[in-house]
């Protein structure tokens, strides 16, 4: 994308992102317009505020969350919400207000337990241990930025965690 197009897309910005927000908020999001809100919070965090990043997200994950709870035999759905949560939960533990480190944590926690799930359904599945690890991972990473008493061993047990699926993986 050249300077014009990006000085384009820029403009556009804010009118496309509350466009999203209302078609976030009826109940007919379909799961692709979730996984484009998804992308849009994204550019939203990276190049907007986290706080847009953060509503955009939570209702993507809602909406997914719906969806989900309408086919819970959807393995896909599942996948969707956990990753709507460790978005969540990323953009909460960047903004760093009060309330954002639990929710971040119990975030990232629902999103490690959704992908332990599917793991334990499809246990042959790459794809499946992959997501865990990458949970793990963010689980570990939290914890070594959050520095409680008791983070820095609890860190060291995803982290290890993570390592062991990854070596699995490579075999």
């Amino acid at each position: 994308v050249g300077q014009a197009e990006d000085a384009a897309l820029r403009a556009q910005h804010p009118w496309l992102r509350d466009q999203l927000a209302h078609l976030l908020a009826t109940q007919s999001a379909t799961p692709s317009l979730l996984r484009s809100a998804g992308v849009a919070a994204s550019f939203e965090g990276a190049h907007g505020s986290l706080g847009h990043a953060i509503q955009l997200t939570a209702g993507t994950l809602a909406g997914m969350q719906r969806l989900h709870s309408a086919d819970p035999d959807s393995a896909e759905l599942a996948r969707d919400v956990s990753v709507s949560l460790n978005q969540l939960a990323d953009f909460l533990a960047r903004r760093g207000q009060p309330g954002d480190a639990e929710a971040a944590w119990s975030h990232y926690q629902q999103s490690l337990s959704v992908r332990q799930q599917l793991r334990e359904a499809n246990p042959n599945s790459a794809h499946a241990a992959r997501d865990v690890s990458v949970s793990l991972e963010r689980l570990g990473d939290f914890l070594a930025s959050r520095g409680q008493p008791g983070d820095a061993e609890a860190a060291l047990a995803h982290y290890q965690q993570c390592l062991s699926l990854r070596q699995q993986l490579q075999e």
